[in-house]
Parts: C-alpha cells; sequence; structure tokens
C-alpha cells in the first residue's frame, strides 16, 4: 500500500510537470499559480523520486517564487534532489535574484 501511494504521488508530479512544461510555457511570475502552490507542498514529500521531479519542474516554469523552495533543496539528503535544484537554479531565468 505504501508503494502505491509513493507511485501515486510521482505521477501526480509527473502529469503535473507535464502540464506545465506543455500549457504554461511564460516565465512570468502569474504562470500557473496553483501549480507552484503544488510543487511547492510536493518539495518535502517523502519520497526522493517526487522531490527530485518537483525541483526539476520548478526549474521549468521560471517562477521567481520557487527560488527559496530550490535553495533549501540543495541541502536535501539525496543527491539527485541536490543534482536537480542546482540545475533548476542555474538553468533558470532568475539567477539574478540570488546575487541582488
Amino acid at each position: 500500500m505504501e508503494c502505491l501511494k509513493r507511485m501515486l504521488a510521482a505521477v501526480t508530479v509527473l502529469v503535473l510537470s507535464l502540464y506545465v512544461y506543455l500549457l504554461s510555457p511564460a516565465p512570468n511570475a502569474d504562470a500557473a499559480p496553483l501549480d507552484l502552490a503544488q510543487l511547492l507542498e510536493k518539495v518535502s514529500h517523502e519520497d526522493a523520486t517526487v522531490r527530485e521531479n518537483t525541483v526539476r519542474m520548478m526549474g521549468r516554469i521560471k517562477d521567481t517564487r520557487a527560488v527559496e523552495a530550490l535553495m533549501r533543496s540543495l541541502n536535501d539528503s539525496d543527491a539527485g534532489v541536490r543534482w536537480n535544484a542546482a540545475m533548476s537554479l542555474a538553468g533558470s531565468t532568475i539567477p539574478s535574484r540570488l546575487n541582488p
């Protein structure tokens, strides 16, 4: 049952990721606010795969409100989460927010 819950959470993030990727390409703060809220909830999920997919998608939506969560994810216990958080921050159009 626990495995099924983790798989469902991972699928939820992937579906949300696909939606954000295909339907919300605008890099502004108004793009898909509900999607960011859902991603912010998943960034602390117990499953590392869910957290990894979440930080990857946070980089794709390029919303400045995701920067703090991505920076916290740089200290995650999972190397894949840390890597994807770093790549999301490095590949985003918002790094100027990191160094004011």
